[in-house]
């Protein structure tokens, strides 16, 4: 197993469990705006998060799927929705088990660690502050306006490389729940571990081939350098595939 020098993170459905909190402001938002709260189902919900798609590309398939003749614009809803995001949206988010342990570890054996999510940079940078994690990454990038979303790899290219510039793409390992996720890891030319306890759907995100697939989130110790006081080996959850 390749021992990687930089480990890249999404935070939804990977590092922290944001099913409840999502769902809960997007009905409040359809609800408050559209009166669309009723007619939209959990896995309708569901559905969108197993894709990874933006906050924007959300409310576009939502408002195309239950608003007809109102006059109803996605940036009106992204506003509500952040609003309620904002005040009360990390009531109902935790961090999954073993993340702060294991960024912990990464950081004691000399891994730099970075964020990449389609989530809003603001409600990013409260989150890590909220759990305390802001402090183990060396580079926190969610939304960004000057550039595509996941998958696209513009934002890995212009921003990512030049900040790791001591590493080359076979030292980066990206770790994520979704598709997306996984195709931005592909788009950038990097190996990819997909998390099984997240958003995405198991299918799609085998059809992809992730290098790895991992059921904890400790289990990534196993693509870290060992301390000399606490060896790690591969874990037998993670399943290497054969590179493509």
């Amino acid at each position: 197993m390749t021992s990687y020098k930089v480990l890249i993170c999404d935070f939804d459905g990977t590092l922290a469990d944001t099913r409840a909190s999502v769902a809960i402001c997007v009905r409040r938002t359809l609800e408050e705006l559209c009166g669309a709260s009723a007619a939209l189902g959990d896995g309708e919900i569901e559905a969108v998060l197993a894709r990874g798609a933006t906050l924007r590309g959300t409310f576009e398939q939502f408002i195309g799927q239950l608003v007809s003749g109102q006059s109803v614009t996605v940036d009106a809803c992204v506003a509500r929705y952040r609003q309620h995001y904002a005040a009360e949206g990390l009531r109902w988010t935790t961090l999954f088990p073993g993340v702060r342990a294991s960024l912990a570890y990464a950081r004691s054996v000399g891994v730099k660690l970075a964020i990449v999510s389609n989530k809003g940079e603001a409600a990013l940078q409260a989150a890590l502050k909220h759990f305390d994690l802001s402090g183990y990454f060396d580079l926190v990038l969610g939304e960004q306006p000057d550039l595509p979303p996941k998958p696209a790899p513009d934002l890995f290219e212009q921003r990512i490389l030049p900040f790791f510039a001591s590493a080359n793409r076979a030292e980066m390992l990206f770790v994520g729940d979704t598709s997306a996720d996984l195709l931005f890891a592909r788009n950038c030319g990097i190996d990819a571990c997909w998390v099984t306890y997240g958003h995405g759907k198991p299918d799609a995100c085998r059809a992809l081939k992730p290098r790895y697939e991992i059921e904890t989130f400790q289990a990534l110790e196993g693509c870290f350098p060992a301390r000399s006081q606490r060896k790690t080996s591969p874990p037998s959850i993670i399943t290497d595939w054969p590179v493509m």
